[in-house]
């Protein structure tokens, strides 16, 4: 037997083919524990239709659009042997569970996953998430060589079937790691995967195409900003590598991966802080550089930096340049020392407001254009004062870094 969970909120245009998805299933054996969550359109209206045609729906309903309960909740009424995850705008081919419950008896696996397709309503395409070809069981034993294939699955709990005894540990796990911190969190999909992927011994993927999963711009606007995320990309970071080094399988090339993953997750991050309609352009600069010059930021682009990386701290740190006041220099000073450690690490705070001002060297400084950056300090060096100074605490540094 199977519990799927699903919590419905506005999404009166999805929710029908969601619904017909579910019980159109060829394996029947089922309870769906379906939460309408305070909705402001017609989706409880057709839930409360659906609910009185199939007594395996079991609906729970909130007068108020409420977020952080999901494992709450499947971990308090879950009566199945597995758990399966379905967004409420989102639907399931008619074979999914027949074949992710399949898979996981045959196998005797802790965890089975199909493959998702991402119909994109901007442009009305479909295309696969991920790029994944491989089908069978993945093992401590193995998941070195697949891991890169495989970690865009990993990432989220749908398309996938549990075992809820598995899963009520992995909740503790997640539960261990967000002690202080209230709310469901950001990439919480992400780090509960992990902690859940800790209690795995097996896990058996099909390239069967089995989930569709709807982009639409409300997937974007269900988390609300808020600065603390930074230390939720820190804690799926810690948890992949904690897993990748339990299987034996953090070398160097799934090493890269989870690092620009924390970096990918960061550069979403400002990206909704930019966007903000509830920030104005300074509280948006100190958000970002607050970010960027905090310990987790600095002390994962001292460990590892690519190309990739740099790429996204430095825009962003450009962005905040140009938005940045006054009362930004000291936060921005540490902020550069992110960007570029042993070259902004002694740049003292006069010498950084000095920097500041002169807007075509440090810009040429972000963007990585060293040549050319030197060729403009020897030129303000020679105008002596503080532009001296600058010179003589970059340019032997920048030959030397950049050689």
């Amino acid at each position: 037997m199977v519990t799927i969970y699903t919590q419905a909120y506005n999404v009166e245009n999805y929710i029908v083919q969601c619904i017909e998805s579910v019980l159109g299933q060829s394996y029947g054996e089922f309870e769906w524990i379906l939460v309408e969550n305070g909705s402001q359109d017609r989706t409880r209206e057709i839930i409360q239709i659906y609910e009185k045609k199939d007594a395996r729906i079991k609906c729970i309903y909130h007068d108020v659009n409420q977020t952080g309960f999901a494992q709450d909740y499947i971990c308090q009424y879950a009566q199945g042997e597995y758990i399966a995850k379905l967004d409420s705008d989102d639907f399931w081919g008619s074979r999914y569970l027949e074949k992710l419950v399949e898979a996981m008896e045959t196998q005797k696996a802790d965890l089975a996953c199909c493959k998702a397709a991402v119909l994109d309503e901007a442009n009305d395409k479909r295309h696969c998430h991920g790029f994944r070809q491989y089908e069978g069981l993945v093992t401590a034993e193995n998941i070195a060589g697949l891991y890169s294939e495989i970690e865009v699955d990993m990432n989220t709990y749908w398309a996938k079937l549990m075992k809820k005894d598995l899963f009520l540990k992995a909740d503790y796990a997640y539960r261990e790691l967000h002690r202080e911190k209230s709310g469901a969190g950001y990439a919480g999909d992400t780090i509960f995967m992990y902690c859940y992927l800790n209690e795995c011994h097996k896990s058996v993927f099909l390239t069967d195409v089995l989930y569709f999963y709807r982009l639409h711009r409300k997937n974007a606007s269900k988390t609300a900003i808020d600065v603390t995320m930074a230390e939720d990309c820190r804690r799926s970071f810690d948890v992949k590598r904690e897993f990748l080094q339990k299987c034996g399988a953090w070398n160097q090339k799934n090493a890269v991966l989870v690092y620009q993953a924390f970096w990918r997750n960061i550069d979403e991050l400002f990206r909704k802080i930019v966007k903000s309609e509830g920030m104005d352009n300074q509280q948006k600069v100190n958000a970002v550089l607050g970010i960027l010059s905090g310990r987790n930021a600095l002390e994962l682009r001292r460990e590892y930096c690519d190309s990739y990386i740099r790429q996204i701290l430095s825009a962003h740190i450009a962005w905040c340049y140009v938005h940045a006041g006054k009362e930004s220099e000291d936060v921005f000073r540490k902020a550069l020392v992110t960007l570029e450690p042993d070259l902004f690490s002694e740049m003292t705070k006069e010498q950084c407001r000095f920097l500041m001002s002169e807007r075509a060297l440090l810009s040429l400084m972000i963007l990585g254009e060293w040549e050319e950056a030197q060729r403009r300090l020897e030129g303000i060096g020679l105008e002596g004062g503080m532009g001296q100074e600058l010179y003589a605490c970059f340019y032997d540094r920048l030959l030397l870094d950049r050689a």
